[in-house]
C-alpha cells in the first residue's frame, strides 16, 4: 500500500506540474505547433508547399518524439524555438509563392497578347482582360492562413486565364468571320473562299525573335483557317535573313 500511495502521489505531483506549465503558456504553444503540423502535412507534395514539407519534415518528427515523452513539459524553450522556426519557414514559403504568382500574372498577360485574335479586341476590351488578371494579385499574410489563400488563388489564376483565352479566341474569330463576310459581300463573292497567304521566313534564323516572327505569322493564319473552305500557304525564304 505504501508503494501504491507513493505512486499516486508522484502521479498527482506530475499532473500538477504539467498543468502549471501548460497554464503558463505551453498549452498555447503546443496548440499552435499542432496546427502547423496538421496544416503543413496536408499541403501538396509539389512546388513551394512541397518544398516546405520537405524542409520541416525532420522538425515535425522531432516534435512528435518530444510530445511522446513524459517530461515533455520540461521542454518549453525547445517548443517555443521550434514554433518560431516553423513560422519562419512558412513566412518564407508565402513570400516565394507570392512572388511566383506575381510573375505568373505577368506571364499570363503576355500569353493573352500572343493570341492571334488579341488584335481583334478593342483597347477597352484588352484593358478589361488585363485588369481581370491584375485583380487576382493577392497580398497574403505571411502565415498559414496566407499560404492557404495563395494556394487557392493559384486555381483562380489558372481558371481565369483559360477562360480569358477561350473568350478572346471566340470573340476574335467571330469578328474575323463578320469582316470577311462583309469584304466578300462588297466584292460580290458568295460562300466560302480560298485563303491564300505567303509566310516570309529568314534564310538564316539567329535569334528567338526571328522564330517568334515566323510563329506569329502562322498563328494569324491558323486563326483564319476556319473561315475558308480551302487554304494555300507558301513560304518565301529570304536571302541572308532578309524577308
Amino acid at each position: 500500500m505504501g508503494a501504491e500511495t507513493s505512486a499516486i502521489y508522484d502521479n498527482l505531483k506530475w499532473a500538477q506540474e504539467v498543468k502549471r506549465v501548460l497554464d503558463n503558456g505551453l498549452d498555447n504553444t503546443l496548440r499552435d505547433l499542432q496546427a502547423h503540423r496538421r496544416d503543413i502535412e496536408a499541403l501538396p507534395d509539389t512546388g513551394v508547399p512541397g518544398e516546405l514539407r520537405r524542409e520541416v519534415a525532420e522538425d515535425l518528427a522531432t516534435l512528435s518524439e518530444r510530445l511522446g515523452k513524459e517530461d515533455f513539459y520540461k521542454h518549453t524553450a525547445d517548443f517555443n524555438s521550434q514554433l518560431t522556426h516553423l513560422k519562419g519557414r512558412v513566412r518564407d514559403a508565402v513570400i516565394t509563392l507570392s512572388d511566383q504568382q506575381k510573375l505568373r500574372l505577368k506571364e499570363g498577360v503576355e500569353e493573352l497578347q500572343r493570341i492571334p485574335e488579341w488584335e481583334e479586341l478593342t483597347q477597352e476590351e484588352r484593358g478589361n482582360a488585363v485588369n481581370r488578371l491584375d485583380g487576382l494579385a493577392l497580398a497574403a499574410t505571411q502565415n498559414l492562413v496566407g499560404l492557404k489563400k495563395l494556394l487557392a488563388r493559384d486555381y483562380d489564376i489558372n481558371s481565369t486565364l483559360e477562360e480569358l483565352k477561350r473568350s478572346i479566341q471566340r470573340q476574335g474569330q467571330e469578328r474575323l468571320r463578320q469582316r470577311m463576310e462583309e469584304e466578300r459581300a462588297k466584292s460580290g463573292e458568295k460562300g466560302p473562299s480560298k485563303l491564300t497567304r505567303k509566310v516570309a521566313v529568314p534564310a538564316k534564323i539567329t535569334t528567338a525573335a526571328d522564330i517568334d516572327a515566323v510563329i506569329q505569322q502562322l498563328h494569324e493564319i491558323k486563326a483564319q483557317v476556319g473561315l475558308y473552305s480551302e487554304i494555300e500557304v507558301t513560304f518565301s525564304v529570304g536571302n541572308g535573313g532578309e524577308q
